[in-house]
């Protein structure tokens, strides 16, 4: 199957992802992708817009049908990606749409930060976790992937975090303000402590006797 060629060059949660799309059509249409054309796209297109699923959900499986479709298009498998005849009407969809994103005032972010109970090993990690979603706006998911290693000083004494989790999938610097370093300098501290090397999670599970790497779930319930 040639999408299979296509699927292995992807990030595991990607690839699993397309692969429930490719699932998905399959049940609906009873095709597969290399014999797709304009109505069972059509078909699984309006399967996906009567669904339940979020406006996002819904053009994000779009989006992967969309490109397995062009690379089967790229392969000489298909003539034409019959997802691009249907992309307008997506678009339409998605022009209206507004996302509602409350702005969190400078003033209320202090006091969330100042929350956590520092005198605790938790609190520590908590102070650090809040001061870094905050002060360098990264994904959940590239925080809960940071090593004590990944804190780092460049030569102009700039401290910053050398991100290896991206959604690009690049490594990237993510300079910090002075006010996340020093409470990332004591998280890093209290890790060395407890025998954390270079390679070990920053932020761990502290309710866990085998202190595992922090889920997405929990950074979002701090």
């Amino acid at each position: 199957m040639l999408l299979c060629n296509f699927l292995s060059g992807l990030r595991p949660n990607s690839r699993r992802a397309y692969q429930r799309v490719i699932t998905e059509f399959k049940e609906i249409t009873d095709r597969d992708f290399e014999s797709i054309e304009l109505h069972s796209a059509s078909q699984y297109l309006a399967n996906i817009n009567q669904s339940q699923l979020s406006d996002n959900s819904k053009r994000l499986k779009f989006d992967a049908a969309r490109a397995m479709c062009e690379y089967l298009v790229d392969m000489g498998k298909l003539a034409e990606n019959p997802f691009r005849r249907l992309r307008r009407t997506v678009r339409a969809r998605q022009r209206v749409q507004r996302r509602p994103t409350a702005l969190i005032q400078f003033a209320t972010v202090s006091k969330i930060l100042a929350l956590p109970d520092v005198t605790t090993v938790q609190g520590v990690r908590d102070a650090a976790l809040l001061a870094t979603l905050f002060g360098c706006a990264l994904r959940r998911s590239e925080v809960g992937q940071l090593n004590v290693g990944d804190v780092r000083v460049d030569a102009q004494g700039v401290p910053f975090f050398e991100l290896t989790n991206t959604k690009s999938g690049l490594l990237q610097r993510q300079p910090m303000p002075s006010w996340v370093a020093e409470a990332v300098a004591v998280l890093v501290a209290q890790r060395k402590s407890e025998g954390a090397k270079h390679d070990d999670p920053l932020f761990i599970n502290y309710r866990l006797r085998s202190r595992k790497r922090v889920t997405e779930w929990l950074i979002y319930r701090t």
